[in-house]
């Protein structure tokens, strides 16, 4: 029809009867197409709004992929349009992706997308958003044991969070990154403040930390957990609380299979298979906990103890340590429980340490220290538990020089739990006696 405005008009008034409008031209025309361009892009807009939510409802119910996919289509729709416009929902977009990427395990493909929104929020003078994003692209880095990277990204984080008024915490974060250049250690334990929960202080700060705050020790890997392992983890938990121990057994596989890099679902499946009495299996993913996390809760004890389980075949012990670690019994029945079981199974130090611990809560501490030695004498070749035993003594040991004696043991025992060298250098730092 172009060319032929004559024929479009008789057209017209076949069709409907009435005359046809005028033809646009000039100002009118091109404020016609604005008005177009305008309606269709806050069409997308809103329709870019509810695929965000739909995605984070995807996402909740760990159908990752399904939301990215959803995601990747918008931000593929978005940069095919004309520039100019509204950059928030590129960027928040962009986001999304970068994020759910990462959740995917597929930290590979996220880390430029996530660089990319840092560098948005910097040429925006968003200093919130670039801590955000700095953060998620260390973490990445981290993910992929890029250990320079992610120190570099530390820094740029510091300076956002120094921006907007978080000194102290930009402090830690550029003391962290100079003390590990080249990336963190697979697991380490630090202290944490109760008054400053962003921040962490390693063991060998404590002299001038100040002695009327409050600091916990907590476990700090040098890979971050997936979220998927995280909910899977928890799945398992009720369902172990609940005796269902195979239905927990295929949560935690699942956590394991969606983060490769996780420890713990590898850890709980792990004292599930013991439960279980599939000692092998057990052993097979406590050693893959070692390998991913040494020195991983009492893993290392599980493994000591496994060479016992694997001669005896004793879930049921399994399950008495079980029962005396969770809290559950009042400290009688948990004494009466331990001495049972160590009647059954003398020389386990794992029950000399919980028989110990109930004798303790009673206040019966001559017969805990007498625990606690035993237990020491039995630990050979199982240097985590003995480590605990010895702090468990030095806790209640009056005597001073011993006391001294047992903790600058664990200090200096580089296959010690690390929660017990962590308290053992707090119980030394009180005293100011660190060695």
């Amino acid at each position: 029809m172009q060319g032929r405005p004559g024929w479009t008009v008789r057209w017209w008034n076949r069709l409907f009867g009435r005359t046809a409008p005028a033809p646009l031209t000039g100002e009118a025309l091109h404020e016609t197409q604005r008005e177009t361009q305008r309606d269709a892009l806050l069409a997308a807009v809103e329709r870019w709004a509810a695929n965000r939510e739909l995605a984070l409802s995807l996402a909740g119910a760990d159908r990752l992929l399904d939301a990215l996919a959803l995601i990747e289509g918008d931000v593929a729709e978005m940069r095919a349009m004309p520039g100019g416009g509204d950059t928030r929902p590129l960027d928040l977009a962009l986001g999304m992706q970068g994020q759910l990427l990462f959740q995917a395990g597929q930290a590979g493909r996220a880390l430029p997308v996530l660089a990319e929104v840092y560098g948005r929020c910097e040429r925006a003078g968003d200093a919130e958003g670039e801590e955000v994003y700095a953060r998620a692209c260390a973490d990445a880095c981290r993910y992929l044991d890029l250990g320079a990277e992610a120190a570099a990204w530390s820094l740029r984080r510091a300076t956002a969070l120094e921006r907007s008024g978080h000194g102290p915490v930009a402090a830690r974060l550029r003391d962290r990154a100079a003390r590990f250049p080249e990336g963190e250690p697979l697991l380490r334990v630090v202290l944490r403040s109760r008054d400053l929960p962003e921040a962490t202080w390693e063991l060998d700060e404590l002299p001038q930390l100040e002695r009327q705050a409050t600091y916990e020790a907590v476990f700090t890997r040098g890979r971050p957990t997936l979220v998927t392992a995280q909910r899977e983890a928890a799945r398992g938990g009720v369902l172990g609380a609940q005796e269902d121990h195979e239905g927990a057994l295929r949560r935690f596989d699942a956590g394991a299979a969606a983060d490769p890099l996780d420890p713990h679902c590898r850890y709980l499946a792990s004292f599930t298979l013991f439960l279980l009495g599939r000692t092998e299996e057990a052993i097979a993913r406590a050693e893959e906990v070692e390998t991913l996390a040494p020195g991983w809760f009492d893993n290392r004890a599980w493994l000591a103890l496994s060479r016992r389980l694997v001669v005896e075949a004793a879930p049921g012990l399994v399950r008495t340590l079980h029962r005396l670690d969770d809290g559950a019994l009042d400290p009688r029945q948990a004494a009466r429980l331990a001495v049972t079981a160590l009647e059954a199974h003398p020389g386990v130090p794992q029950l000399h340490l919980l028989l110990g611990k109930a004798l303790v809560r009673l206040d019966r501490k001559p017969e805990a220290a007498s625990a606690f030695r035993a237990g020491i004498d039995a630990a050979e070749g199982d240097s985590h538990t003995r480590s605990l035993l010895a702090v468990q003594l030095g806790l209640i040991d009056p005597d001073l020089a011993r006391r001294r004696e047992l903790l600058g043991r664990v200090v200096h025992d580089p296959d010690a739990s690390l929660l017990a060298n962590a308290f053992a250098h707090v119980l030394l730092a009180q005293a100011h006696e660190v060695t």
